[in-house]
């Protein structure tokens, strides 16, 4: 009797770093009530956009302190 392979998830074939995104935009879409997609935005979106905003500035104060400085 022939066994069928196993299922892989839908994230797998993504990245990482995509795979966040992919399930913020899963769960947006699944969510059937406002309420739940604002608590997925408030609690999912939020925390990365600064997470990502914080790490840019963190990139941007380094790199203005390590540059050269003119005369």
């Amino acid at each position: 009797m022939l066994t069928q392979p196993p299922r892989h998830s839908a994230t797998a074939a993504y990245q990482p770093k995509q795979k966040h995104v992919v399930l913020l935009v899963l769960a947006l879409y699944l969510a059937p009530t406002l309420s739940a997609r604002t608590l997925v935005v408030t609690h999912v979106f939020y925390p990365i956009l600064s997470l990502l905003r914080w790490k840019k500035w963190e990139y941007l104060l380094r790199w203005n302190k390590d540059k050269p400085k003119m005369i």
